[in-house]
């Protein structure tokens, strides 16, 4: 009767054993999924963060390039008005004096970035 109840114990425990040894292996596989998915998420909101960042900085840059036009268009009028002595007070002969001398500017700009 003890060697019957030693052998049922010893089954017992070795029971015990494997399922131990089920729920760690589990345990490892969640864990590693865990991490696969947190990568994944981490990866995900990386590449939305540098996205967000990239729009904003063309947004940014189109605003300058736009102001920048806009202020060098006025030099370029008071500068025209002191050479010719003529005033360009009229909006649309200014607006065409304007985007004319920017349209030559970005001419040369790109004749020079070929050079």
């Amino acid at each position: 009767e003890a060697a019957a109840a030693l052998e049922q114990y010893r089954a017992q425990l070795a029971e015990a054993r494997t399922e131990a040894a089920q729920i760690r292996e589990e345990a490892r596989t969640q864990g590693q999924q865990i991490i696969a998915d947190m990568k994944v998420q981490a990866q995900d909101e990386s590449d939305r963060i540098v996205a967000a960042g990239h729009s904003q900085l063309v947004a940014q840059r189109q605003q300058i390039v736009a102001e920048l036009r806009s202020d060098l268009g006025k030099t370029a009028v008071d500068l025209a008005e002191k050479v010719i002595g003529e005033s360009l007070a009229d909006d649309v002969k200014r607006a065409g004096t304007v985007d004319r001398f920017l349209n030559e500017l970005d001419t040369v700009s790109a004749d020079s970035a070929r050079k």
